[in-house]
């Protein structure tokens, strides 16, 4: 006896392939972009003031978390985040007006881009 399965394939061999008439065939084209990307917060690196943040939590645990004996470190890491907090305002502000240093777009400005040539809706032909 043969195995099921050749039998399944000796019958499906025997089947002319001009049996199955096909209809006509329709082609489609998907756009390559959409009209919109998800928008995304841009990674700026690694996080400000780390350097001093991580000297004061050392002397808070040097000096058992007394503020008095850690007034240098303090003064330190709050004048380093103020800078931090200025140059990000600097950064947004630049941003906002298309001035910005980094050669990435933002997700903001690619949807502008895209809203200005949006893409052409699904092409559908028949061939026959």
């Amino acid at each position: 006896m043969s195995n099921p399965r050749q039998l399944l394939w000796k019958a499906r061999m025997a089947i002319p392939a001009n049996r199955y008439k096909r209809g006509p065939v329709a082609v489609t084209k998907k756009p390559i972009l959409d009209d919109r990307v998800s928008s995304k917060k841009s990674e700026t690196g690694s996080a400000p003031c780390i350097e001093e943040m991580s000297v004061l939590m050392t002397c808070w645990k040097k000096f058992d978390y007394i503020d008095s004996d850690c007034m240098e470190e303090i003064t330190a890491f709050q004048k380093c985040t103020a800078q931090a907090q200025q140059n990000r305002k600097a950064m947004m502000e630049a941003m906002k007006k298309g001035e910005s240093k980094s050669s990435k777009l933002t997700s903001k400005q690619i949807n502008r881009l895209l809203s200005r040539y949006p893409q052409p809706k699904v092409i559908t032909e028949s061939i026959e």
